[in-house]
């Protein structure tokens, strides 16, 4: 089962906690796929069945550029 455990800037701690999974490993995961420190370009956090975050990077329009 996948978990959303961000979405649109703010992290849901009870899918985290369901999947004991911390912000340090999202944040972990944003410098290693996106090469980036923070989360401003992403629009979700998604921890997959095989335990990986997948990041879903903002869209162009949504930032406005």
């Amino acid at each position: 089962m996948q978990r959303e455990v961000f979405k649109d800037g703010k992290f849901d701690d009870k899918q985290m906690s369901a999947a004991l999974i911390t912000k340090t490993d999202v944040f972990e995961t944003a410098r290693q796929e996106l090469h980036t420190m923070g989360l401003e370009d992403v629009n979700a956090a998604i921890l997959e069945r095989n335990g990986q975050v997948s990041l879903i990077r903002k869209s162009k329009n949504a930032a406005g550029g």
